[in-house]
């Protein structure tokens, strides 16, 4: 994978107000070690990342009214020195995200990670239904990774990256883009994120902490799926209770930031990750794989394109 030198590190605001945009943007896909890329960056000391990893701002919330200097107090406690930025997975596929990017911030660096699309997908329909992305009905509970895909086209939109990160380019020339692929930072994580702080201009010899949770076992962000079917129902319904009766609210007291930050420094997703799911996933059916990899093969051929390498593995129907 080819990506230019490092500019040089400058903080990026508006010269207009004294309000800061980030300077980095991380973009997704989803499941493709964002968690952990995050957290080598937040741990390096030129670089700031906001304690909330994910505002979506220029994806979701920006449709929900939140204004540019709201976005902007994410990164009011950055200093000078640091370059700020965050990630949010919803970035790389929304189709209206790089426009939005292009207005506000034209300079700034994108980071785009990608994964076999195959593996990408199921990960993040096990990741979905632990989230409740569509569990408005108490039988949507036991809704199969088939019917999933076929009922949510979001699952979908999230492993078509060769499209989306067309239109990312369609903008933005492809210096201005460090594409990382899940296989090589699985290879050789040092590597990657030497090359990842090269890329942002920051000083490329600090190994984070995250390395160590990653050489031990203990992965930063690791896969789940329910304990059993009766845990996974009660999940569903504690998080629906929970989002109407207290996120939602909470929203409207402290603002999406507040909101934010406050369920970041409970560890409410964490805990309930240890109560009620287990790590792993069972295997995915032989026949949906093969016909998944026929699928996709055409978004696999985009990413050979983009990145200049075979990616040959990941077109192949047969495990």
């Amino acid at each position: 994978m080819e990506t230019t030198g490092p500019a040089p590190a400058t903080a990026n605001a508006s010269p207009s107000t004294t309000r800061r945009l980030p300077d980095w943007l991380g973009l997704g896909a989803p499941k493709t070690a964002t968690t952990f890329l995050a957290a080598c960056l937040r741990e390096h000391p030129s670089l700031y990342v906001p304690e909330v990893k994910e505002p979506h701002y220029f994806s979701f919330t920006i449709e929900e009214g939140q204004t540019l200097d709201d976005y902007a107090s994410y990164f009011e406690d950055a200093s000078a020195e640091q370059l700020a930025g965050e990630f949010s997975v919803s970035y790389l596929e929304h189709r209206e995200a790089p426009t939005r990017v292009k207005a506000a911030i034209p300079e700034v660096k994108l980071i785009a990670s990608v994964r076999e699309p195959v593996s990408l997908l199921y990960s993040w329909y096990w990741q979905a239904k632990r989230q409740n992305f569509w569990q408005m009905e108490r039988n949507e509970w036991d809704l199969s990774f088939e019917d999933a895909i076929e009922r949510y086209d979001q699952l979908l939109r999230a492993v078509r990256m060769g499209s989306s990160l067309e239109r990312w380019l369609g903008l933005f020339p492809r210096e201005q883009i460090h594409i990382l692929v899940q296989d090589d930072i699985k290879a050789d994580q040092a590597n990657e994120v030497r090359r990842l702080y090269e890329f942002l201009g920051v000083d490329p010899t600090f190994t984070p902490d995250a390395f160590r949770a990653q050489s031990t076992g203990k992965a930063v962000h690791g896969g789940v799926s329910p304990k059993a079917g009766a845990v996974g129902w009660a999940y569903g319904t504690l998080y629906r209770a929970a989002v109407v009766g207290g996120v939602r609210p909470l929203r409207k007291l402290l603002g999406e930031r507040g909101a934010k930050d406050l369920l970041a420094r409970l560890r409410v997703r964490d805990i309930a990750r240890k109560v009620f799911f287990k790590r792993g996933s069972p295997p995915m059916d032989e026949a949906t794989h093969r016909r998944l990899t026929n699928q996709l093969r055409p978004e696999v051929e985009k990413l050979e394109s983009i990145l200049g390498r075979d990616l040959s593995t990941w077109k192949a129907a047969e495990r």
